[in-house]
């Protein structure tokens, strides 16, 4: 096969046994792989060239860990505010029609879906024939637009609905939310769901497959057609999750809505109407205040998520001396309705974790209330019993303080009450090593006067999560007068582990978010 003119800095060819050509993604100086200008440029410039030199089959997969693609690159939005709607749309049909090449080509095509699958690198997928998505855990695919006041501008709004239905599509566009390799295999979003390392083996064998009952012409024949959607079946949609929308958004949040309306009103059209819908809603969204906001308050996450905890110049490398320690053994003291919380949300990030309390019926019936909410499941927004039983392995309990002597971490737990805090912390400090890092859970008590009963106070701060815990994403991390800058940028970076936005703030009466409220 010819090699293509120019060199290409985004995207790699491979020729592959049996005819087929696997493009692979790779794109520089991003922490994920981004549809950026040079990438979608190139891959225009890719697929022009399979159609003068037709493979058998297209294979398209990461050539990076735990990154298929990350849709548009957020960097480069800010051009989208100030461009006339009728530009915004050119430049959604534009996109579309780049993926809709791949639909068009007379070869068969398969994603290989290895980790972040979302916005328009989902879209992308979506205009393959197949998908093969992997076990791992890191692979999730999802349509997020919503999340920064848009919808899916690439097809998302019109593929979607065709693969999986209407009702499940307009699910997963209007919440954002992402889900993994096994559920898009349930909701029929893949079509299979493999380990990582016959992830590409598969997808040549479902081209092959495909090519030889020539299934991916049937297919993309029905992806064509108009859905049948009924009246009970529509004003079922508008009862039910069209209300949710409502209840959720309450009215402040445009894009949901428009994603739900956009998708209904589509549902029967053709596939050309249905497009110019999608850019439209795409446009008229663009031109929102709320979507400038919330792109803003994206970016804030972002900031959040890089910040070691000590201010955005300091860089902490293996070479500082500053110590970050990724704990790995953390415990909890106390069962109570936060403590339960916290010990919920360390099981489900995959933590063996302890939790002790001395009264032994608090504990005892503390555990399946922990065990079902560490495997609480968003998508089907009840607890995941197979997973209870998979996590029961990760959680110790006992009531002797002593049971925690090898832990890293210490989140202290127990009732507002100072004088008991204070003893509680003295008996954790006498039992733990040196090194390990002691919290406290506190809205109310002042750090430095829990402070005052270490030896060693630079180990001790404040981690105070919000009730209820799953819902709830800030952390206050609190400095006392003597803790040290380890210690801060060891327990942000346990937090984030947590999927927690931890914030920094000085011991002040409220600290940051009672304060603020009142």
């Amino acid at each position: 096969m010819p090699e293509p003119i120019t060199t290409l800095s985004t995207l790699v060819i491979e020729k592959l046994s049996g005819g087929i050509t696997a493009i692979g993604i790779n794109v520089p100086g991003h922490s994920q792989n981004v549809m950026n200008q040079d990438f979608m440029e190139e891959l225009e410039q890719v697929l022009t060239f399979l159609q003068q030199n037709p493979p058998r089959g297209l294979l398209v997969e990461s050539l990076r860990d735990d990154s298929f693609l990350a849709g548009a690159d957020i960097g480069q939005i800010d051009t989208v505010w100030s461009l006339p709607s009728a530009r915004v749309k050119e430049l959604c049909d534009n996109g579309r029609s780049l993926l809709d090449m791949f639909a068009a080509s007379p070869w068969p095509s398969v994603a290989v879906i290895d980790g972040v699958c979302v916005g328009g690198g989902l879209e992308l997928a979506l205009a393959c024939d197949l998908r093969v998505a992997t076990e791992n855990p890191k692979t999730i695919l999802g349509m997020p637009e919503v999340k920064l006041g848009l919808l899916p501008g690439w097809g998302g709004t019109v593929r979607l609905p065709r693969l999986i239905g209407t009702g499940p599509a307009i699910e997963l566009i209007a919440s954002g939310d992402v889900i993994t390799g096994s559920q898009a295999k349930t909701l029929g979003l893949v079509d299979a769901c493999v380990p990582v390392h016959s992830a590409r083996e598969s997808a040549c064998a479902f081209i092959e497959q495909t090519i030889a009952t020539e299934d991916y012409c049937k297919r993309r024949a029905e992806l064509q057609l108009p859905q049948v959607l009924d009246k009970p079946e529509s004003d079922f949609l508008l009862a039910t999750t069209g209300a949710v929308i409502v209840s959720r958004t309450k009215g402040n949040y445009p894009a949901p809505m428009v994603a739900f309306d956009t998708i209904m009103q589509s549902a029967t059209k053709s596939m050309k109407e249905a497009a110019a819908l999608e850019s439209k809603a795409f446009a008229d969204l663009s031109q929102t205040s709320v979507a400038k906001q919330l792109v803003r308050v994206y970016r804030l996450g972002e900031r959040n998520r890089r910040d070691c905890g000590l201010g955005e110049s300091a860089q902490l490398t293996s070479n500082e001396s500053v110590h970050v320690n990724e704990v790995q053994k953390p415990s909890i003291v106390g069962a109570g309705i936060m403590g339960a919380g916290i010990t919920a949300r360390h099981v489900r990030s995959g933590f063996i974790t302890k939790l002790v309390d001395i009264d032994a019926r608090t504990l005892e019936q503390s555990i399946p209330a922990i065990l079902e909410e560490a495997a609480w499941d968003r998508y089907h927004q009840k607890t995941n019993q197979e997973r209870v039983n998979e996590l029961t392995g990760r959680l110790m309990s006992s009531t002797q303080l002593s049971s925690i002597a090898d832990t890293e971490i210490v989140i202290e737990s127990v009732i507002e009450r100072t004088d008991l805090k204070r003893q509680v912390l003295a008996d954790i400090e006498a039992t733990v090593s040196p090194s390990t890092i002691i919290c406290t859970n506190t809205s109310t008590n002042p750090i430095a006067t829990l402070a005052d009963v270490f030896s060693d106070p630079t180990r001790f701060c404040g981690m105070h999560f919000f009730n209820p815990v799953r819902q709830m994403s800030l952390v206050e991390v609190i400095c006392g007068p003597d803790t040290s800058d380890s210690t801060v940028a060891s327990v942000v970076l346990h937090a984030k582990r947590l999927k927690k936005v931890p914030v920094v703030v000085q011991d002040s009466p409220g600290f940051l978010v009672n304060r603020v409220l009142t």
